[in-house]
């Protein structure tokens, strides 16, 4: 019989810079139906709740969804006036898209 070790990981969040606010977002997908939920998180510089939201929808693909919860934090972030803006996400794809025309006041990192 083998007995598996378990590794730890160090798992934390961490408030924005002064003068950021911070969104994290995630959706999830089912191939089968191809239903998808997504929501966001935002939070200001203390590390308190600002607003949230949540969408279900259909897509055909998983970045599909990640993609529109993006988005949607963009449009609530516009709306809400809450710029610069660092997004968390767990989905490398979408931190990778934005390559070109990045804004300054956006930054897009992968949670580890």
């Amino acid at each position: 019989m083998h007995i598996r070790q378990k590794t730890p990981i160090k798992i934390g969040w961490h408030k924005p810079p002064k003068g950021w606010f911070k969104l994290n977002i995630d959706a999830s997908f089912g191939s089968g139906t191809q239903k998808y939920g997504l929501g966001g998180v935002f939070w200001n510089v203390n590390g308190h709740w600002i607003v949230g939201f949540g969408k279900l929808s259909y897509v055909s693909r998983s970045l599909e969804a990640e993609i529109k919860a993006l988005l949607e934090g963009f449009k609530t972030a516009q709306e809400w006036g809450m710029r610069p803006l660092v997004i968390e996400t767990d989905s490398v794809e979408v931190v990778n898209a934005p390559a070109e025309g990045d804004d300054p006041l956006v930054h897009i990192q992968a949670r580890k």
